[in-house]
């Protein structure tokens, strides 16, 4: 049967690897089991992190709900973190994710993870001199189904923003070695 939760982010992937003219490598790591109990996810995207031959700089983590969790906690010196409607307790730190790129997007009309508390996070970013910013998805629950076109283009938009400096090459395609789901 196949995993819903790996196949929602697919979309994600390919319009990243689309609008970027297949300049930039998508590797997806997800848990079939569902979410990333305290600790796990962070556990596994490091030890992901830590096999690649690329500076961190180079490096955009995006996830949803607990994915976009994982992501904050471990975004540390990468180049820039989308987070997809993220669980947030409100007591997350900021100060690791200095030096990166933070964005969060989130459906105003998610009643799973709060948008409120999304919207509050960059707040605490932004004072502690983060990157960060921000989007509502007008119209969007937290399953991201309500104008799924929306969510994929504001992801690729976002990844090539921050990995545009770093592209060797922004208009032609390039084949990459790691482009496989992943898991724990």
């Amino acid at each position: 049967m196949a995993d819903l939760r790996f196949l929602r982010m697919t979309p994600f992937a390919v319009e990243v690897r689309r609008r970027s003219h297949r300049s930039i490598t998508v590797a997806q790591i997800h848990n079939p089991a569902g979410g990333w109990p305290r600790g796990q996810g962070r556990a596994a995207l490091d030890d992901f992190l830590s096999g690649l031959d690329l500076p961190r700089a180079q490096i955009v983590l995006a996830g949803h709900s607990s994915g976009g969790h994982v992501a904050l906690a471990a975004g540390a010196d990468c180049g820039g973190i989308i987070a997809l409607a993220p669980w947030l307790s409100g007591s997350e730190p900021v100060e690791h994710l200095r030096g990166s790129r933070v964005t969060i997007l989130h459906g105003d009309r998610d009643r799973v993870t709060d948008p409120a508390r999304s919207a509050a996070y960059v707040r605490r970013l932004v004072a502690a001199g983060v990157s960060a910013r921000f989007q509502q998805m007008a119209g969007a629950g937290h399953a991201m189904v309500q104008r799924p076109g929306q969510w994929h283009r504001a992801v690729a938009d976002e990844a090539i923003a921050i990995l545009l400096p770093h592209m060797a090459n922004p208009n032609g395609p390039t084949d990459f070695p790691f482009e496989r789901p992943l898991g724990p």
